[in-house]
């Protein structure tokens, strides 16, 4: 079953069938994220609070990406990490785009 909270399932593989490989970016990968474009700022609002992928919906149109906005401002625990009016960074999507270039290829090795 899908779970939009899963970070895992940020970048998929179907191997065969409903069988899917999934990559866990953050702790494999991370190091291969790099910003080379410009970071925006945005704050939480209250439609945000608690919902990640709410946030990364109305930053880039998509919520698969709410784990990268957690990991670029240190949000570990959703209950006590945001809040209302907090500041994030928001990384640009050519960077994000980058970075799965990047974990493919090192990947595909």
């Amino acid at each position: 079953m899908f779970n939009k909270f899963k970070r895992t399932n940020f970048l998929k593989e179907v191997v065969s069938g409903n069988n899917v490989d999934e990559y866990d970016l953050l702790l494999s990968n991370w190091d291969l994220f790099e910003i080379n474009n410009s970071i925006r700022y945005d704050c939480v609002k209250k439609s945000d609070l608690h919902r990640p992928d709410s946030l990364s919906y109305r930053i880039y149109g998509d919520s698969q990406y709410w784990w990268i906005l957690c990991k670029f401002n240190n949000i570990d625990d959703l209950w006590n990490d945001m809040y209302i009016g907090g500041d994030l960074v928001i990384p640009s999507m050519v960077d994000i785009e980058a970075f799965y270039a990047r974990v493919k290829t090192r990947n595909a090795k």
